[in-house]
């Protein structure tokens, strides 16, 4: 919340960020859950949300987010091990 203004402050998320985070460490025999965003929390704390995979416009205009990138070199696959939760299962 900006304090000064009181009014809430504007976060821009890609959509898959708020998604549960697992490492799946095989020699430790269980995955390891990994901290995640709290939506409900974020907006406690007056943080307006915004959901955007596309590039996004801030400070009126005149800087934009670059959004969602895609991966196009066969080395870009991701992090090994690295797993979310797409559902609400599983």
């Amino acid at each position: 919340m900006s304090r000064e203004q009181d009014k809430e402050v504007p976060l821009v998320l890609h959509p898959d960020a708020l998604l549960e985070r697992r490492f799946n460490i095989p020699v430790i025999g269980h995955p390891l859950i990994l901290p995640e965003l709290d939506e409900g929390e974020l907006k406690e704390a007056r943080a307006d949300i915004v959901k955007s995979e596309k590039a996004f416009p801030i400070a009126n205009g005149l800087i934009h987010t670059t959004g969602e990138i895609e991966r196009k070199i066969p080395f870009e696959k991701g992090f090994p091990g690295l797993r979310q939760r797409l559902t609400g299962t599983g």
